[in-house]
């Protein structure tokens, strides 16, 4: 029977085994032995931790010789490339592999989980950039998920690789607003009409596409955004559609205002991720997706209303 009722009394070995493979990639014998005189909640409580990384970033070796320190090239950011950029690959991808070894809890695994779903491609971006990307995955994993959403519209790579960066006023490109509402936040109905997905229309596509005009990435990563410390992209006003943007009646036919300079660019972006996320289909459609992750992929009548619901409910 779905339930989401809290488990009783001690784990067990074959629960805590369970439990340990499908939240963390450190799966020890000690680790289950030791989860499996706990309770859920007390087993819970040391998984849903962000533990501290093993080295706080990729390094590349400066040479093979005994006692030479290798090198970082990530953080502060500014810093001259070791190396070629493609012969650094390797040592982050490496690093990252080896960090989620070594993660006792759930951070690595959630990582992974937004990973899926807000993809970027290693090879067409910088190292740097890439590393970035990793970070803001990390900061998200236990955090906001509004909050995370948030600040992945800035980022370097999503920024290039939906297209955002070249979405003007003058030429609108839809790539990233079409991703925003499919595969980010609301996600996709039933088709019920001609452009109209249950949840979102293709008018209200390109009306966020209008929304999102302006915003571009920032190469030199001279821009720090004051709650990730992370470095992130900007806005060119002069890029930016100022007209009202009026959208279906699947979200309430709310109208945002245009911005009047650049810093009100940033809170068009807050007035749309806002009104996204006050559709309830929202946290629906995430809470779907944690399921299909961690449990299965069938999500049955019962699993919606039992578990899937009440659980969005929390969210909102």
């Amino acid at each position: 029977m779905a339930s989401l009722t809290p488990m009783q009394g001690a784990l067990g070995y074959r629960h805590a085994a369970h439990l340990l493979r499908r939240t963390s990639y450190r799966f020890t014998k000690a680790k289950v032995d030791e989860m499996a005189g706990q309770t859920a909640a007390e087993a819970l409580a040391t998984l849903l931790q962000l533990y501290p990384l093993q080295l706080d970033q990729p390094v590349y070796p400066n040479s093979d010789l005994p006692g030479v320190p290798p090198i970082t090239w990530v953080y502060p950011p500014g810093g001259n490339l070791p190396t070629q950029d493609f012969m650094l690959r390797p040592w982050v991808v490496s690093w990252w592999t080896n960090e989620s070894l070594y993660d006792p809890g759930i951070g690595h695994r959630m990582a992974f989980f937004l990973h899926q779903f807000n993809v970027v491609d290693i090879l067409s971006f910088a190292t740097t950039h890439f590393c970035d990307y990793l970070f803001l995955l990390r900061w998200g994993a236990l955090g906001n998920f509004k909050s995370f959403i948030t600040k992945m519209v800035t980022d370097n790579c999503m920024l290039r690789y939906l297209n955002n960066t070249e979405n003007s006023k003058n030429n609108p490109n839809e790539n990233f607003a079409r991703e925003f509402f499919e595969l980010f936040t609301i996600g996709k109905g039933p088709q019920i009409g001609p452009g109209d997905y249950t949840n979102y229309t293709e008018d209200d596509i390109v009306v966020a596409a209008r929304l999102f005009t302006g915003f571009r990435i920032r190469g030199q990563r001279n821009v720090i955004d004051t709650d990730t410390m992370l470095p992130r992209g900007d806005v060119n006003f002069a890029q930016h559609d100022v007209d009202p943007k009026t959208f279906s009646d699947k979200f309430q036919s709310t109208t945002i205002q245009g911005a009047s300079n650049a810093d009100e660019m940033w809170t068009e972006l807050a007035a749309l991720v806002d009104m996204t996320f006050a559709q309830p289909e929202t946290a629906r459609n995430f809470c779907r997706r944690l399921y299909h992750f961690f449990v299965s992929r069938n999500i049955t009548s019962e699993i919606e209303s039992d578990i899937i619901v009440p659980l969005a409910d929390t969210m909102i």
